[in-house]
């Protein structure tokens, strides 16, 4: 009925649970003003309210609401006031049915705390540096790991495309099938394919062994948002995380 994954894709997880808080109380006020604009017969306003409500389901994914809110827009704008009572009483069926499913996803939102919502992916072919890399992030969230660029670009992807998006991703520079560097490249590009917008992009932290300026440089351009020299270590981390805005200074 409401596709959620989308809309946690597009906007965010945090806006998306704000944007369906308000319009949990906005649909049913469109509702009640709709139902009185037909009982004085007033055609104009069926047909702008008709309207907000179908823009409300398109950008929840509720295709079935927003053909019935389409239906009395076009019968309204037409002037077949003998068929807006009944597409009108449609209309009102499919988009209550759309706020218990607001209220449902709400419920379920509520429940998850902000660690629950720290993805984070690990992308190291080194064994010992990923371990711990595990080992030091796992105070912050889930942690899943990839051994190459390639595998870590396809992670990426399914955690997108499933709207569970990771947070946080440590992408080492030399690794093998693909580099950090068109990792990253990759990555961004993802982001910008489905619509992410930058403020609400995955925080990428390149991790190297190389004290090579123009390597660093070379991440920058890819927009990652900081690099961390190995080998690493707690204190190293934690600033890394704060200099993102993943964690307080």
């Amino acid at each position: 009925m409401i596709d959620w994954k989308a809309m946690a894709v597009r906007l965010g997880p945090e806006l998306a649970v704000r944007y369906g808080a308000n319009l949990k109380g906005e649909i049913p006020r469109r509702l009640e003003e709709v139902h009185e604009a037909v009982a004085r017969r007033d055609i104009r306003a069926v047909e702008r309210i008709a309207h907000s409500l179908k823009g409300m389901a398109a950008n929840l994914g509720a295709a079935s609401a927003r053909a019935a809110a389409l239906a009395v827009e076009e019968a309204a704008r037409a002037v077949a006031w003998e068929q807006v009572p009944s597409l009108v009483a449609a209309m009102a069926q499919e988009m209550a049915a759309v706020v218990v499913g607001l209220e449902d996803y709400l419920a379920q939102a509520l429940c998850s705390t902000k660690e629950d919502a720290m993805r984070i992916l690990v992308a190291e072919d080194d064994f010992s540096a990923r371990l711990v890399l595990q080992r030091l992030l796992k105070e912050y969230g889930s942690v899943d790991v990839a051994v190459d660029g390639r595998e870590a670009v396809e992670a990426f992807r399914a955690a997108l495309e499933t709207g569970e998006p990771y947070r946080l991703v440590c992408l080492d520079i030399m690794m093998p099938e693909v580099d950090g560097q068109e990792a990253l490249r990759q990555m961004r590009a993802l982001e910008r394919e489905l619509g992410v917008p930058s403020c609400r992009g995955a925080k990428i932290v390149m991790t190297t062994a190389l004290d090579d300026p123009k390597t660093v440089v070379e991440a920058f351009k890819g927009l990652c948002d900081t690099y961390i020299v190995k080998p690493i270590d707690k204190e190293a981390l934690r600033l890394a995380l704060a200099r993102v805005g993943l964690l307080e200074e």
